[in-house]
Parts: C-alpha cells; structure tokens; sequence
C-alpha cells in the first residue's frame, strides 16, 4: 500500500471522525459525509440542500428529473464548487471585502431593504442562514466568478470570420441561401422494397460519375414530379428544401452529386447547378417596419383593386379596418413590426425594393394575399450589431470551455464516494 493512500485513508478516518463527534455533541442525527473531494468532505445535509434546490428550479424550467438525475446534478455541482474554490486558494485569488459588501449592499437595494436587522431577519426566515454565513456564501461565489473569468474567459479569442459566419447563418441579416437542384428520387415505400431501390440509386450514381448525363437519367429512372424537367427543382431557398438536402448541396461544389440521401420516401441523389445569396451587405444594410393588408387566398381579384385605391390616395388604415383579414395587425392599423431583410419569408422579398411609404403589388403567400407597405426605413449599426455578435460567441464558447476546464479540474482531484447510495452516479478518481 503506498503512502498516497495511506494518507488518503488517514484523512478520511479523521473527518468521519470529526462529523461524527460534532453532531454528537450538539445532539443531533449525524450529518454523514456522502464524498470526499481531495480533503475536503461533502455531507448529507448538503446535498439534501442541493437536491432541494435542483428540484425548485427544474419545476420553474418545466422540467422532469428523475431521482437518480436530481442526485447526480446535486452532487455534480456540489463537487464542482469545492473543486473551484480549492483552486482559487491554491492559486492565491483573493476577493476584498469592500467588493462582498457592495454586492450585499446591491441585493439589499433589491430587496427594498433599508437596514442591516431586517436584512438579517430576512435571511433567517427564507434561507435559514444567518448573515455571517450568507456573507461567506456570497465571498465564494464572487471567488469563482472571478476564478472563472481569469481561467477561462478572458482568454477566449472571437475571430472577426467567426463573426461573419455568425451574421450569415444564425442572425437573419443575410437573405437566405437559394440553391439549384436536379433530383432524383429511387422509391421505396416499404421496407422490402429498400434493397432493390439501393441498389438501383447506386447504380445511377456510379453511371452519373462516369459520364452519364443526371437529366437524362432523371427523367428515365425518377419517380419525383419532376422527373419530367430532368428533375430540375429550381431556385429554392433554404426554407423550401428537406432537411436532408440542405445538409447535402452545403457541402457540394457546382456541378458536383451529392452522396445517396436515404429518407422515408426511398433513396436520393442531388446535382448541384447553382447557388447564391446568404451574404451580408453591410454598407447598404437597413431594417425595414412593414404593414400589410392581408386577404384571403380567394381574395386576389379584390386585392388588385385595393391596390389601385392605394395608388390613388384611399388611406391604408382605413381600407386595413375595412377589409384585412388579420385580426392582430388591424389592430395596428396593420402594422407587423420591424425586420431586416434576412428575416423577411421569400414572399415578402418586394418589399425590399420599397421606398417609405410605398406599395407592393399583391404577393401571394401560403396563407393568402398581402399588399405590403414599408413604413420607414433604417440604416443598421453594423459596428454595434458585430459586437453583439462578438459577445454571443464569447458567451457560447466560454460555457464549452468552462466545461472542459471544470472536468479537467475533476481528473486531477481525489474524489471518493464514501454513502453506497451514490457510488452509481460517479466514478472514483485518484
């Protein structure tokens, strides 16, 4: 046995020990150590705390834990926060004083508190501490914010290609990605009938690579509506495509065959033709306010007409009240809000070409027919708005990193699960 674990044990003998002897002394069920995390112990009492509070928040979030969940998240947590707070010490990160009394002084601002008894009295009643221990509760946590962003997020760089990747893809300033297709489509409605249309997918796939003209096969072989046009689906924006092609034509080069795509219809192969848009203007970028007079699908007819009477000066509000079909905005006097042009659907993209207070002619949607006015127009504040961005990404990969950093923190501790009840939910290290 080496001395490591003999000190190990030896430290472990003490504080069962000295838990042991404290509570006997005071009278009370012994609080018994559930961990130990290098040397430092984690109690019963503690984690029924924890357990406690784990559950309050999954019911405010709506969601279900099971037992075994609520135990493992309670004693994750709890050896998380031990194991921060012994590197803080390790590593000589102090908090002053004046800065703990200034976040108390912020939460009893916020509490409509004016004096330190009530305070104190406040504490007592609804957390069952009292302020000396909240003082020192509230020192930690201040300790392991400041822990977290020395360690971990100030040295976290957010690259400005980051930033333009972000603006494409996830903040609706750049108008949607638009590919052109040619598809072919093997179907297997049943499972029998899977084998055969494999084999027949792939079969085309290899003659296509060879040479062989995708068209030409698609309007033999495709069982897709539009087989018949060589199975040229035409522009289509990101939001008019499955799932699955997406994933395929962002990753094909033009002229390029996609792998075979399998879904419940039967088997695909895709040629990408084109692909365009899901750039950001950023010198010309505007938000626009937009109202709209929405009318039926079979209302079309009358639309037209509208829009005349719009031309002719009749008042938008009023023919909004009169006619509109949307009870939301014609409460509005038909206005639906402000959006920049990558927010807007397909169908709305007329009333990028508006000037203030213009009119669409009548667009068709899915859901009826629109005649389109913007409101007002709006140069964006592109510095402010990659800013934001920048933050956003700090933020996303600081919680990735914080993660790995705690976990790393985690194989280098000895933690050892002292209560059987809990040996399942982690394993010992050291």
């Amino acid at each position: 046995m080496s001395i490591m674990h003999i000190m190990r044990i030896f430290i472990l003998s003490i504080l069962l020990f000295a838990t042991a002897m404290t509570c006997a002394a005071e009278g009370k069920k012994i609080n018994s150590v559930i961990a130990i995390v290098n040397n430092q112990s984690i109690t019963q009492l503690e984690m029924q705390r924890q357990e406690a509070e784990i559950r309050r928040q999954s019911v405010e979030l709506d969601e279900t834990l099971t037992d075994d969940e609520v135990r493992r998240q309670a004693l994750d947590s709890l050896i998380f926060r031990l194991l921060q707070l012994q590197y803080a010490r390790q590593t000589g990160l102090s908090i002053p004083e004046t800065m703990v009394d200034e976040r108390l002084n912020e939460l009893q601002s916020r509490w409509e508190v004016s004096n330190k008894a009530d305070f104190t009295r406040i504490l007592k009643k609804q957390f069952d501490i009292s302020l000396e221990n909240f003082r020192i509760r509230m020192r930690e946590e201040i300790q392991i914010e400041a822990l977290f962003y020395r360690e971990v997020f100030q040295k976290i760089n957010v690259y400005e290609e980051e930033i333009d990747n972000f603006l494409r893809s996830e903040s609706g300033m750049a108008r949607q990605r638009e590919y052109r297709l040619n598809h072919i489509l093997i179907a297997a409605d049943e499972e029998e009938e899977q084998p055969a249309a494999r084999k027949e997918i792939e079969d085309l796939r290899q003659r296509i690579i060879g040479g062989e003209s995708f068209t030409e096969l698609a309007r033999k072989y495709s069982a897709a509506e539009e087989a018949k046009d060589g199975g040229d689906l035409q522009w289509r924006a990101t939001d008019q495509l499955p799932l699955p092609f997406i994933a395929a034509a962002q990753n094909l080069s033009e002229g390029e065959i996609s792998p075979i795509i399998s879904t419940p219809r039967g088997f695909h192969l895709l040629e990408l033709t084109g692909a365009r848009g899901g750039e950001v203007d950023e010198k010309n970028l505007s938000r626009l306010h937009i109202s709209h007079l929405f009318l039926s699908p079979d209302d079309e007819s009358l639309a037209k007409q509208l829009h005349q009477q719009l031309l002719s000066g009749d008042d938008f509000a009023e023919l909004v009240k009169q006619y509109s079909v949307d009870d939301k905005s014609v409460q509005e006097d038909g206005k639906i809000g402000w959006f920049l042009p990558g927010d807007l659907p397909a169908y709305f993209f007329p009333a990028i070409q508006l000037g203030e207070g213009e009119y669409s002619e009548p667009v068709i949607s899915p859901f009826g027919v629109h005649i389109l006015r913007v409101d007002k127009r709006e140069a964006v504040d592109m510095q402010a708005i990659r800013e934001q961005a920048r933050q956003i990404l700090h933020e996303r990969r600081a919680i990735v990193q914080r993660l790995d950093w705690l976990q790393e923190l985690r194989g280098k501790a000895y933690i050892i699960i002292i209560d059987p009840a809990y040996g399942s939910l982690i394993d010992s290290a050291g």
